[in-house]
């Protein structure tokens, strides 16, 4: 089998010429409107007039996320039936456009969406922790095997046939996963009925405060800087932290270093998302991420979990500006207001109570969790499967 430099057989980050579409519609596709396993949302559109900051493309091209955590997590895929032909997009897209007389865009897409490939992405980033991107040269000087486009299309349709099948499962498991998510809003919202009484949280935390609005210098070692990117659900993943030097956290507000018994509260994009701190770890974090001191008067689970309470949820997604990236402003979140137990022993039973019903569900989550990394894992072994999937042949230092 043959194999040839991506940039040989497709342009990647072609010219932007806007004169073609200038005056007509076009398909928008922003970062959002891309999925993990190669779906592309093209009911959007944009003004071809207004393209002049945004990544263009054309039927057929191949859009891959270059900057960190989308790469990762396999952001990518062909785009097809554009209106008029043509899209603008996120510049945070790489454009690779195969010359399909040699390479078809299905046969790069999936060389592309391998696993194995993401982590030699991954390894030739460029950036500061938060902001790393792929360079395009990385992608470009990458040798793939390419066999007849015949024969391309041949494996290409009997892996189409065999994600077919595991797609169903996946989808099944997806509705549960969903059916899970509204159960923990019902055992949720129903924990906290009793409670006739709201009040704002400004009034029983001792200080509400938002993280460093200054970027912090970078070190090799030193005390975690946790950014929003570092926030999985309602934990924080330390795998790709940046760090700050010991003086440099030893000058911050102690009302903003975090300690146990204080919740974090992420406040822009994926706003509206609590963290527990339950442990002993010193960390500072940025300014996209709010701390809540919590007053005695409250139980720190008790917060936590009221945090999550689906009206609470819904008053700062009301409150919540801007328009790129939604914010909940800490003058706001002060003034959000929670359902509220005066008594401390009650705070505690609401927690149990809360507690007990969840546990069945993560149970059950873990299990379907389990399963979907299964699945990936098998469709992982079917790419490898494929002729697609010599890794060998990378380019020296990105280029």
């Amino acid at each position: 089998m043959d194999y040839f430099r991506i940039d040989q057989i497709c342009d990647v980050n072609p010219p932007k010429d806007i004169s073609r579409f200038k005056g007509m519609e076009i398909s928008f596709i922003p970062m959002d409107a891309v999925s993990t396993t190669g779906e592309v949302d093209i009911s959007r559109s944009i003004s071809g007039d207004g393209v002049k900051n945004y990544s263009v493309f054309q039927n057929r091209d191949v859009l891959f996320a270059k900057i960190t955590p989308c790469m990762e997590n396999g952001k990518g895929g062909i785009v097809d039936d554009l209106k008029n032909g043509f899209g603008a997009g996120s510049t945070e897209f790489i454009v690779i456009r195969p010359d399909e007389k040699k390479v078809i865009s299905e046969w790069i897409q999936l060389f592309l969406s391998q696993s194995s490939y993401r982590i030699e992405c991954k390894n030739h980033m460029t950036g500061s922790a938060g902001q790393k991107r792929v360079p395009p040269k990385f992608i470009a000087g990458t040798a793939i095997p390419v066999p007849s486009v015949d024969e391309q299309r041949r494996i290409i349709f009997r892996i189409e046939e065999m994600f077919s099948e595991l797609d169903n499962s996946v989808s099944t498991l997806q509705k549960t996963k969903a059916q899970l998510a509204v159960y923990r809003q019902a055992v949720l919202r129903e924990a906290f009925s009793a409670c006739n009484v709201y009040i704002n949280i400004e009034d029983i935390c001792e200080s509400v405060s938002d993280g460093d609005h200054m970027p912090p210098p970078k070190e090799e070692n030193g005390i975690p800087f946790i950014m929003i990117s570092n926030i999985n659900g309602n934990t924080i993943d330390w795998t790709d932290t940046a760090f700050v030097g010991k003086d440099y956290f030893y000058k911050i507000d102690n009302k903003r270093k975090p300690r146990k018994g204080d919740i974090l509260y992420t406040v822009t994009g994926s706003f509206g998302i609590p963290v527990l701190i339950d442990f002993e770890k010193d960390f500072c974090f940025q300014r996209h991420i709010a701390l809540l001191r919590p007053k005695k008067i409250v139980d720190q689970k008790y917060l936590y979990y009221a945090l999550m309470e689906p009206g609470v949820y819904l008053q700062a997604v009301k409150k919540a500006t801007g328009t790129a990236q939604k914010t909940v402003g800490l003058t706001v979140l002060r003034k959000i207001s929670v359902p509220y137990a005066e008594n401390i022993e009650q705070q505690q039973q609401i927690v149990f109570e809360i507690e007990s019903r969840l546990s069945v569900c993560d149970s059950i989550e873990h299990t379907v969790d389990t399963a979907l990394q299964q699945a990936e894992a098998m469709r992982q072994s079917i790419l490898k499967q494929s002729g697609a999937a010599d890794l060998s042949h990378f380019p020296e230092d990105g280029g």
